[in-house]
């Protein structure tokens, strides 16, 4: 092997594009399951905290 383009090896991807879509997709996947998750949670607890204060605010 002669000296020259042989030993400096760059490598590019030409097509970064799917890796950087799927990434996308696994992130946004996540922060939307998190945020339903967090949702339901809040939904939950609400529900659990107005059925325990429905005898106190009957008025209500």
């Amino acid at each position: 092997v002669g000296m020259g383009n042989g030993t400096q090896i760059y490598v590019i991807d030409p097509e970064p594009c799917p890796d950087s879509d799927f990434l996308l997709w696994i992130l946004a996947a996540v922060s939307s399951g998190l945020f339903f998750y967090s949702f339901l949670v809040t939904a939950v607890s609400l529900n659990r905290t107005l059925k325990k204060r429905s005898p106190l605010t009957t008025g209500v």
